[in-house]
């Protein structure tokens, strides 16, 4: 892994944040997104202790915003010419319906739409490298998505919204 770049949401904490430090360990080059600049660089000094790896930087990302995403994309993008694995781990639970600036009900904008958008715009990036790998960490999905009310406008539940994520995740995934 010594020559790969990753790029990994959802790392601040939990699954992400253990992914993030095993492939520390490997020697892969990891760049994680935060939310918060201060949250990630804590991350990013915290696995380069542990693991000896220098490798490992930030890069700002809301995934609930549109405009965050490509920032961060074109950040990216400025840096590296390759992405060996992208995994798209972030995600949400909210207890209550919240809209982002965008529009879009937060969770699905954070768990399943930032994952759609951050997987187009690094294709060209993921098919520079030579067997590049897109992981997609979702949950047991026994929800079936509504299509008629994805957003949750007319009916939310917040279980049920979050189910939906991690469906529309796998669907993603079967169709890359």
């Amino acid at each position: 892994m010594e020559d790969k770049i990753i790029l990994s949401t959802g790392t601040t904490s939990g699954i992400g944040k253990a992914t993030a430090l095993e492939l520390a360990k490997s020697g892969a080059k990891i760049v994680i997104t935060s939310r918060n600049n201060e949250k990630g660089n804590i991350v990013v000094n915290e696995i380069k202790k542990i693991t000896g790896n220098k490798k490992i930087e930030s890069i700002a990302a809301d995934l609930s915003l549109v405009s965050s995403i490509k920032n961060a994309v074109n950040s990216f993008k400025a840096r590296y010419k390759k992405l060996d694995v992208l995994i798209n781990n972030a995600a949400i639970f909210n207890n209550k319906r919240l809209e982002t600036a965008d529009g879009l009900e937060e969770m699905f904008a954070t768990n399943y739409f930032s994952q759609f958008i951050l997987t187009h715009l690094l294709l060209k990036e993921l098919k520079a490298a030579k067997g590049a790998r897109i992981i997609n960490v979702s949950a047991p999905a026994f929800t079936k998505p509504r299509f008629e009310d994805l957003q949750g406008k007319k009916k939310f539940n917040a279980a049920i919204a979050f189910g939906i994520t991690k469906a529309e995740i796998l669907l993603f995934t079967y169709e890359l």
